[in-house]
């Protein structure tokens, strides 16, 4: 969209407020207008129906835009919430992990640890509960 302050939205203000001052002007004297008045007056009321038409179909592309923007927010919170929730069920396993390993086992050591417990205790090694 233009600038609030760029010289040609200005420039197209400044005439749709001239035409519409005209446009009271004639239709105060609609009783009285001559054919060039007439010629006028339909060709300001012609420019003002394109101006509004022209509006409404930006203003539809623009809520069109808004809507897409809304449902691309909605999927990323989805996504986050997805995120999010594998990433509780992820630390219950891993909380079990160290809790199995005696809780001395820091975090970056875990991956090494359940390798070493599964291989001291092949009766603790089970399926992945995804695999059951």
């Amino acid at each position: 969209m233009s600038n609030r302050h760029d010289p040609t939205r200005k420039a197209r203000v400044r005439e749709r407020e001239e035409r519409r001052t005209t446009l009271r002007v004639l239709l105060g004297r609609l009783d009285r207008l001559s054919a060039a008045e007439a010629a006028l007056l339909l060709e300001y009321v012609t420019a003002e129906l394109d101006a509004s038409d022209e509006l409404r179909r930006r203003l539809i592309g623009l809520e069109q835009s808004s809507e897409q923007i809304h449902r691309r927010i909605r999927a990323a919170e989805d996504a986050i919430v997805e995120a999010e929730v594998a990433r509780d069920r992820l630390a219950g396993y891993l909380n079990a992990v160290r809790r199995e390993l005696g809780g001395e086992v820091l975090w970056p050591d875990v991956p090494y640890a359940v390798r070493r417990l599964v291989a001291d205790r092949p009766q603790t090694a089970r399926a992945h509960p995804e695999e059951l």
